[in-house]
Order: C-alpha cells, then sequence, then structure tokens
C-alpha cells in the first residue's frame, strides 16, 4: 500500500531539472509547471475511463483481465520465466577476455 505514495518515474526525472537549476524559488516553478503539464492528460485519461466504465460490465471485465495479463507478465519475467529474468549487477561475474 505504501507503493502507492512514492511519486512515479516520470517525476523522479523531472526533478532533473529543479535540481540542476540551483534555485528554490525556480526549482518550485519548473515542478510547478510540471504538474500543470500533467493535468490535461490525466483530466483525458479519467474521463475516457469514465466513459468506458459507463458501458457496462463488459469494460470492467476487460480491464481487469488486462490488468491481471500484465501483473502476471511482470513476475514472470521479473522471475525468469520469460525473457531471461532480472540480474543482480553487484553479483555477475564477468570472465576477463583472452
Amino acid at each position: 500500500m505504501a507503493n502507492g505514495l512514492l511519486p512515479c518515474g516520470l517525476v523522479y526525472a523531472a526533478l532533473a531539472l529543479p535540481v540542476a537549476l540551483g534555485s528554490a524559488p525556480l526549482g518550485a516553478l519548473a515542478m510547478v509547471l510540471f504538474g500543470l503539464g500533467t493535468v490535461p492528460a490525466l483530466v483525458a485519461l479519467a474521463a475516457g475511463l469514465a466513459g468506458l466504465l459507463r458501458r457496462g460490465l463488459w469494460p470492467r471485465r476487460v480491464l481487469a483481465a488486462g490488468m491481471l495479463v500484465v501483473g502476471l507478465w511482470a513476475i514472470a519475467v521479473r522471475e525468469g520465466w520469460i525473457g531471461g529474468g532480472m540480474t543482480d549487477m553487484t553479483t555477475h561475474q564477468h570472465e576477463a577476455m583472452p
């Protein structure tokens, strides 16, 4: 549940600009503008989903099935069942080239 409180990856990427500006007021302005820039996309997404969900039960089932498939796919990739899995780069050893 705490994962939902973390910002998304785009916020972390956007934080590079305020840090690079080196000024708290300019950094705050950059983050406010970033936040305002995301409003149109979030409103469009919310309106689109609301319209889709008003069409009955089948869109909810399709969305739930899609979420299930994506979740299972993410688990399968992480566990190495498909795509080779995630590797721990700290323990991965490379052989010296001859």
